[in-house]
């Protein structure tokens, strides 16, 4: 039987990000998107910055996942798997292939650039809060202790993903 999928951009993260028990959605100085930032229950924060740019961390700060430039990344543990979707009539499909240590450093550069730039503009408080769920002072400091700590060191790979869900 032929499905048909409907895929649509996302538009509100803040409403999408359900398994953020705590989140917070900022106006940031150069970002043409709201940033969309939160925190599950296990303790893995997740930054949207906008639609098409995210990275998601464990508890110890390390990168799980990310999306950029229509790509999916997945960690691997010592690499990033690179997941393209190919879409077919009735199936789409993921293709991996492993980055190369160099483009790992490149990427996890980019990820670092983003970061830096919301704690700077964090930090200058030259953010707007535009919405708010479930937050509080305790959660901007998390936030903003999480953002210190991932600017002011070289970004790592958290532990590989499990490939299948059970």
């Amino acid at each position: 039987m032929t499905r048909t999928r409907i895929e649509a951009d996302r538009e509100d993260m803040m409403a999408e990000a359900v398994n953020l028990r705590e989140r917070i959605e900022l106006k940031v100085p150069g970002i043409d998107h709201p940033v969309t930032i939160g925190c599950n229950d296990l303790g893995h924060w997740s930054f949207y910055f906008g639609p098409e740019l995210m990275c998601r961390f464990d508890s110890n700060g390390q990168l799980r996942r990310a999306v950029r430039g229509g790509k999916l990344y997945r960690t691997q543990g010592g690499t990033l798997a690179q997941l393209t979707r190919v879409r077919h009539d009735d199936v789409t499909n993921l293709e991996r292939r492993d980055l190369r240590p160099d483009e790992v450093e490149e990427f996890l550069g980019l990820v670092a650039v983003d970061l830096c730039h919301l704690n700077d503009e964090l930090m200058a408080e030259r953010c707007e809060v535009l919405r708010e769920v479930d937050t509080s002072a305790e959660f901007m400091t998390r936030l903003t202790s999480l953002l210190v700590r991932l600017a002011s060191s070289p970004l790592n790979l958290a532990p590989a993903l499990p490939t299948k869900r059970k």
